[in-house]
């Protein structure tokens, strides 16, 4: 809870997803951290038929475009040396 109202739900989820998850996750006794509340990112396509008609590009191809630059995987923490590396991976979208 963000009592100063700086922070979104959507901005504190993913902090706890992407930070403090993997970090609680490294203290002796804890097995898992389950996510509780906030708002998980979401994007939403808006196409316009006649645009697409236009240009010739039919909807598989904006679909497959889309599932194609989704390519983001989860991470988990990395311990060498006694220091914790954050691993994860991003999809980078070709033009």
């Amino acid at each position: 809870m963000d009592r100063s109202h700086r922070r979104s739900l959507a901005e504190l989820r993913s902090i706890q997803d992407w930070y403090l998850r993997y970090q609680l996750e490294t203290v002796p006794g804890v097995a898992e951290v389950a996510t509780i509340g906030g708002f998980v990112k979401q994007y939403q396509v808006n196409l316009d038929p006649n645009k697409l008609r236009a240009y010739g590009i039919p909807l598989s191809t904006v679909i497959e475009k889309v599932r194609a630059s989704t390519n983001e995987v989860g991470g988990r923490l990395l311990e060498m040396g006694g220091a914790q590396y954050m691993i994860r991976g991003l999809g980078i979208c070709a033009p």
